[in-house]
């Protein structure tokens, strides 16, 4: 609470400071190492919003926040540097931020701490290919005031159908807190049965998330009861919770329960949408494609992958369509196990052709794509391409990963391999033209 103060009182003699020098904006930055399934959940939320839980600790110089991202060092965990570059406007009403360089403990840090629950505004998440590292951009913004404002002034069963108070946690789930999702959505629980469906429905998204299978799905099965016991019932979240549960049980490997339901999912889907050409369609038939991928029915899985892609052509008629790119080595897969691999490294390179369209050339994505065609190459014996491909990725995990990161060292450990089984057939190859040649010279002396 002193600290609350004290930032308070700081923030207006910065305020008065920026203002005497007319200079409204400035720049911040915060330099530290993440996980890289949690810099491609900034990216999914570029344009969201996102509160801090505690002190936010930003520097004005960009070196320093560099030597807290690791930029240039070599690490020896897997995460990845990251620099945060903020945009402040010093007029903001509720970000309270403050110059703490004097009474840092570290004063040559040029220390700039915000106070508790400041917002941001996520506007760019991208890789800086020249400088080798992800970079996220943010701006101060009021617009979190108005999620808590709305909370605070009307009633709770209102706050509660509000899509901004649901959607809050929904961002927890996307920036990888699922354990904070589940503590946001139980604290609201008691405060308004009209959304406590939508409530159930996100606590199983969120102990989904976090591999609970039974709490998710106890969740969830509730929701769809309260959603399917409304007056009149709600069939479009009905059907949300019944593709939900399919996905439970499809992480649980109990493929006849999520055949099931996704089957179930996809009549209500029916009903609400006449167009089969929506989003739900789309993710129903890649699910049901995965289901029957699972289980061996592999004519039947193509089915649902093609119905899939006909229908998110029609949705998105870009090329370059990540979903597309997914479905492209989903249907690979398939043809790789019927045996199909000319079939299947087609698709594997028009999903690598998307991916190297719409991501950074040193993605992860892009790596598993050239993993997946490394592999198809080794069971048709093609080792050199095989090669190729390992190669390629290897360099990738390099980039992004510390130097004894398990991705790298079983890329060594394949390129050894390959290498050494390209030598021998090249030996062997040798061996035989060389006795081709002496059964030659016999018959000639004959």
């Amino acid at each position: 609470v002193d600290l609350c103060k004290m930032l308070q009182q700081e923030y207006l003699k910065l305020k008065n400071l920026q203002k005497s020098r007319n200079i409204l904006n400035f720049t911040l930055y915060r330099g530290l190492r993440l996980a890289l399934i949690d810099v491609e959940n900034m990216r999914k939320n570029i344009g969201s919003l996102i509160s801090t839980n505690g002190f936010l600790s930003t520097t004005r110089d960009i070196d320093v926040a560099y030597i807290y991202a690791g930029i240039g060092m070599q690490a020896n965990d897997d995460k990845i540097p990251i620099l945060f570059t903020i945009n402040v406007n010093i007029q903001s009403q509720t970000n309270i931020l403050a110059d703490i360089g004097e009474i840092s403990k570290i004063s040559d840090e040029s220390e700039v701490l915000f106070d508790l629950g400041s917002t941001f505004k996520i506007n760019n998440v991208y890789y800086d290919t020249a400088e080798q590292f992800w970079r996220v951009e943010m701006t101060t913004t009021d617009e979190g005031e108005t999620i808590i404002n709305e909370y605070l002034t009307n009633t709770r069963n209102k706050a509660l159908q509000s899509t901004n108070i649901l959607t809050f946690g929904y961002l927890l789930l996307n920036m990888g807190e699922p354990h904070k999702a589940q503590q946001y959505y139980s604290n609201l629980l008691p405060f308004g049965k009209e959304s406590n469906a939508s409530i159930y429905h996100m606590l199983g998204l969120a102990y989904s998330m976090t591999q609970d299978y039974s709490k998710a799905l106890d969740n969830m099965m509730h929701a769809r009861d309260l959603f399917m016991n409304a007056v009149p019932p709600n069939l479009e979240f009905v059907a949300h919770t019944t593709f939900s549960i399919a996905n439970i049980f499809y992480h649980q490997k109990q493929y006849k329960q999520s055949l099931e339901f996704f089957n179930m999912a996809l009549k209500m889907y029916s009903k609400v949408n006449k167009n089969k050409t929506t989003n739900e369609f789309v993710n129903v038939w890649m699910k049901l494609g995965d289901v029957y991928h699972e289980m061996n029915s592999n004519r039947t899985a193509l089915k649902m992958y093609n119905k899939a892609m006909k229908a998110q052509e029609k949705l998105i008629p870009s090329i370059n369509d990540p979903i597309m790119a997914d479905l492209y080595e989903k249907i690979s897969s398939v043809y790789s196990r019927k045996g199909k691999y000319n079939k299947a490294i087609e698709a594997a390179k028009k999903s690598l052709h998307i991916k190297e369209q719409i991501y950074p050339p040193v993605h992860p994505f892009i790596g598993e794509a050239y993993n997946h065609l490394s592999t198809i190459y080794i069971l048709i014996d093609d080792h050199k391409e095989a090669l190729e491909y390992v190669i390629k990725k290897k360099k990738i995990y390099e980039t992004i990963y510390p130097a004894y990161h398990p991705l790298i060292m079983y890329a060594e450990q394949q390129i050894a391999m390959l290498k050494n089984n390209i030598e021998l057939k090249d030996r062997k190859m040798q061996l035989e033209l060389h006795l081709k040649e002496l059964k030659s010279m016999k018959k000639v002396q004959h």
